[in-house]
C-alpha cells in the first residue's frame, strides 16, 4: 500500500507512514502521485529557453551596440598613410582620418624621418578640420602635435573622445628647391 499524502509505500500492516508520519488507511492501494505533467512542462520550457537563445542573440546584434556593449571594449588599431611618400618642396602631403562616434582612449602614435635637401627634415602635424583649414591657408592653427623642423621624430598625440576628423599633415613648405623623401610608421589608436 502506498501514503495517500507522500505517495511513500508502506508495509499492509502500517498504521502510520513511514517518511511523513500520516495515518494510513487500512487496505489504501493508492499509486504514488504523478510527478509525469510537471516534467514534460519543464523539458517543454528548457526546450523552448534554448531555442530562443540563439534568436535573441541575432536580434541584439543586429541592433548595434548596446548596454553590453561598453563591457566588451576592444582596442583599434588603423595605420595611417604610406609607410614611404615624397613630399615637394613648398608642398604638403596629408591623411584624412576620422574618429568614430563612442571612441575613448584616442591617440595616434609612431615614428617618422625625412631625408633629402640640406636639412633632411620635415614637419609633423596632428590638426583639426579647422586647424587644417587655417593652415593651408598660411594662418596659425591649433594642433595637437607639431614636431617642428626635424630629421627625425616620434607623434605620441591623445584625441578628445568622440567622432571628429583630423588630418596628419607632412609639410616641406619651407624649403625653396629640395624635395623630402619621407619614411613613416603611424596609427591611429582608440576604444571602442
Amino acid at each position: 500500500m502506498f501514503c495517500s499524502s507522500c505517495g511513500t509505500e508502506q508495509p499492509d500492516d502500517s498504521k502510520f507512514c513511514r517518511k511523513c508520519g500520516r495515518t494510513v488507511a487500512a487496505g489504501a492501494r493508492t499509486k504514488p502521485k504523478s510527478y509525469v505533467g510537471k516534467t514534460v512542462i519543464a523539458i517543454l520550457a528548457l526546450i523552448l529557453v534554448l531555442f530562443s537563445i540563439p534568436i535573441i542573440t541575432r536580434l541584439m546584434q543586429a541592433s548595434g551596440p548596446g548596454p553590453m556593449h561598453g563591457l566588451v571594449a576592444q582596442r583599434r588599431t588603423i595605420p595611417l598613410g604610406s609607410p614611404a611618400f615624397t613630399v615637394k618642396n613648398l608642398g604638403y602631403v596629408y591623411t584624412q582620418f576620422d574618429v568614430p562616434p563612442g571612441a575613448t582612449n584616442v591617440s595616434v602614435v609612431g615614428r617618422f624621418t625625412a631625408s633629402g635637401g640640406i636639412g633632411n627634415d620635415i614637419e609633423a602635424y596632428v590638426l583639426t578640420s579647422d586647424g587644417f583649414v587655417n593652415f593651408q591657408n598660411g594662418h596659425q592653427a591649433t594642433t595637437y602635435y607639431q614636431s617642428g623642423r626635424v630629421t627625425q621624430g616620434s607623434i605620441n598625440a591623445n584625441l578628445p573622445a568622440g567622432a571628429a576628423t583630423y588630418y596628419l599633415v607632412f609639410s616641406n613648405n619651407f624649403s625653396l628647391l629640395s624635395a623630402k623623401a619621407v619614411q613613416a610608421s603611424i596609427t591611429l589608436n582608440y576604444t571602442e
